[in-house]
């Protein structure tokens, strides 16, 4: 049999109700929700006609408190509580010592009163606005699948919205459509060191070689983290006696990848007496300088062609209880299903709606899909596709 501390606390917004001197000093009532719907008086007719909505109502839970702090007085005690209830918006995490298992989503709107009882002492009755569902804390417990089938059961009488998480594995897969190379218009300004650092021009890597060593003037920073390839052409220009003596070369051209952080990545290769070269771009490759050295006024020597880095592609899909949510990776390999929101989105927050697509086996509308109570088959398939799911088990 399960003991109750009569003198309990309130979890909310993550803060405990203890550390501002706060108890709640009897168990408090035990709230269920309404069942949303109406009835309908009928003129002549015995009774009354039922209008059913689904789902439940949200309802107030109250608590009867007491403030004590031997240390402080009640009037900042009181301060700290009202910061604490107040400043929150939307519903939020609330938990109780006297029901430890379980969890509500909760909004305080106020007012609230404190009677004090002495300078340090005093009692208050807080109410919250609770939505129906009492979500079991074991169903937080994320359980990860990989390719095949799974069986999961609902250990409640409800069917809950979980919150799956859908990864890929991406390397290597690739968009069979072809890229399109971008031209960048180089723009030069005189300078020995590369942009804003201390990244000496004449230590970077070489297209051209003449043996000149005091390249002099710098490009702007190319932003090179959606691409893949960079493509360097330098003209050379040159007189030849009797096809071999190379007297006149006139211009030389380098380069040099910069991270996030304004330091030189990937290695250095010179390249002797070559028109252009095509240089890979380091994956953690943020920046790309060009620099030249001139001889002739007004002489540009070089060009950049950048390839874009192909899209990555993919597919998978997560099929519970005949219901399947088709899923298209593209470059981002995480996508998130808020079955309760009704919401697909990004690991970053962003959209993911237009990804994910939904078909039901049967004559059901198709949408985001539901645990049922009891045995719940989930089906995970595409090469690579794992998804980690989170009941969010609930009762009422």
């Amino acid at each position: 049999m399960r003991s109750y501390d009569l003198n309990g606390t309130i979890i909310y917004n993550g803060k405990s109700s203890v550390d501002l001197g706060v108890i709640v000093n009897k168990l408090p009532v035990i709230r269920k929700p309404k069942r949303k719907g109406s009835t309908t008086s009928i003129p002549g007719r015995s009774g009354s006609l039922a209008r059913e909505e689904g789902g439940f109502e949200n309802y107030v839970q109250p608590y009867e408190i007491s403030i004590t702090d031997t240390n402080r007085g009640i009037s900042a005690i009181s301060g700290d509580l009202a910061a604490w209830l107040l400043n929150t918006r939307g519903y939020i995490r609330l938990e109780d010592s006297f029901d430890p298992d379980v969890y509500r989503m909760a909004r305080f709107e106020g007012p609230f009163d404190i009677e004090p009882l002495m300078e340090q002492d005093g009692t208050a009755v807080i109410e919250f606005d609770c939505q129906p569902q009492r979500y079991l804390k074991s169903g937080e417990q994320e359980i990860s699948l990989s390719n095949g089938e799974t069986t999961l059961y609902n250990p409640t009488v409800f069917a809950s919205s979980p919150l799956i998480r859908v990864d890929m594995a991406l390397e290597g897969i690739t968009e069979e459509e072809p890229v399109t190379p971008v031209n960048v218009a180089l723009e030069f300004t005189d300078g020995k060191y590369i942009g804003n650092s201390n990244v000496a021009a004449d230590n970077v890597h070489r297209v051209i070689d003449i043996g000149y060593s005091n390249f002099n003037k710098v490009s702007q920073a190319i932003d090179v983290s959606n691409y893949q390839t960079a493509i360097i052409t330098a003209e050379c220009y040159y007189e030849s006696v009797h096809g071999t003596h190379i007297s006149g070369l006139a211009s030389a051209t380098c380069y040099t990848f910069l991270d996030a952080n304004g330091e030189p990545c990937g290695g250095i290769t010179d390249c002797h007496e070559l028109k252009a070269v095509s240089v890979p771009i380091p994956q953690n490759a943020k920046w790309l300088h060009i620099c030249v050295y001139y001889t002739r006024a007004g002489e540009e020597p070089a060009a950049v062609t950048l390839i874009p880095t192909p899209p990555r592609v993919g597919s998978g899909k997560v099929t519970i209880n005949g219901k399947t949510s088709a899923i298209r990776f593209t470059d981002r390999s995480t996508i998130y299903l808020d079955c309760e929101a009704h919401d697909a989105y990004y690991a970053d927050g962003s959209n993911a709606n237009a990804a994910v697509s939904f078909r039901e086996d049967g004559n059901n509308y198709a949408t985001f899909p539901n645990l049922d109570p009891g045995d719940n088959l989930v089906t995970i398939d595409g090469d690579g596709v794992t998804a980690t799911i989170r009941p969010r088990w609930w009762t009422l």
